[in-house]
């Protein structure tokens, strides 16, 4: 499956608190525009404007409402969309590999307590601080980005600027295994959890190599577990831009085999999400996974 690099995200018990505070709270590196038109056009025409941006793939749907709803919780509308074009994503993970833990591109759309639909995604900027790249892609996608969004709103995205440390709130394991060993081990453990669903899985080297660019070795699996992540959403809708979670797995310039994931604590503190012992279950989950993938 092709990504769009850029061009144009398990979630534990709940309670139905969306609609407070936190859902139009600033989200450290986004753009956030408030639709003047209802949930399912917004989404809609952000599919649409996709569709027809060849060579944009579109590469998964999430329907956080539709997964929740599987566990007989109650949420609010959120979806994501992820969708790539290797041309334009690639040259961030040229520079380095880890910024594929962005990638691809995402833009969620979720409802506030007052029905209002609300389109949110990650800033170049903020890309480009967390991971320390500057690729000559990145006006493309910056532009590409704002006009989807504000042709699907009508409104102008507005930013929360980008504060992030080179990676901040990456975690990283390094594998004892090879990158194709490692790989077969992280997904049949994905594949083998009944409470995971694995959502997409992308090769960036493949990708990259279909458009004539070089890359070394890097994938990224994106998984869920609705029983961990509706809880996190109905406390803010923000937080579809970060979830589903994800995994990348990479081999550096030196042979190094790595794997690496988002910190729960830092998408909860990203999303003023409070610190609790949720956040300690997701990231003890994870790096469990991490650790045995690694044959650690």
């Amino acid at each position: 499956m092709k990504y769009l690099g850029m061009m144009v995200l398990l979630a534990f018990t709940a309670c139905n608190t969306q609609g407070n505070t936190t859902e139009l709270a600033e989200v450290n590196g986004s753009y956030k525009a408030i639709s003047e038109i209802p949930f399912t056009e917004t989404y809609s025409r952000i599919k649409s404007s996709l569709l027809e941006a060849a060579p944009i793939t579109i590469v998964a749907e999430v329907d956080h409402k539709s997964n929740a709803n599987g566990i007989d919780q109650e949420l609010n509308e959120a979806k994501t969309i992820f969708f790539g074009n290797p041309a334009l994503g690639t040259p961030f993970m040229q520079e380095n590999q880890q910024a594929g833990l962005d990638l691809p591109q995402k833009i969620a759309v979720y409802t506030t307590s007052t029905d209002k639909a609300v389109v949110i995604y990650n800033s170049v900027d903020y890309l480009m601080a967390r991971h320390g790249v500057n690729p000559a892609t990145a006006p493309m996608v910056a532009t590409a980005l704002n006009k989807i969004a504000s042709n699907a709103t009508q409104s102008e995205p507005i930013q929360n600027k980008a504060t992030v440390a080179r990676d901040e709130g990456v975690i990283t394991v390094n594998s004892n295994q090879s990158f194709e060993n490692t790989y077969s081990s992280l997904i049949t453990l994905l594949s083998s959890n009944p409470a995971i669903t694995i959502v997409a899985e992308l090769d960036h080297q493949k990708n990259a190599m279909s458009v004539g660019l070089n890359l070394r070795p890097t994938r990224v699996v994106i998984f869920g577990n609705p029983a961990l992540g509706t809880p996190l959403l109905q406390e803010t809708g923000t937080v579809s831009l970060d979830l589903p979670q994800k995994m990348l797995l990479y081999q550096d310039a030196a042979g190094n085999v790595i794997l690496a994931y988002n910190d729960a604590a830092y998408i909860a503190k990203r999303h003023g999400i409070p610190q609790d012992d949720r956040m300690a279950s997701i990231n003890a989950a994870l790096s469990n996974i991490a650790s045995k993938a690694a044959g650690k």
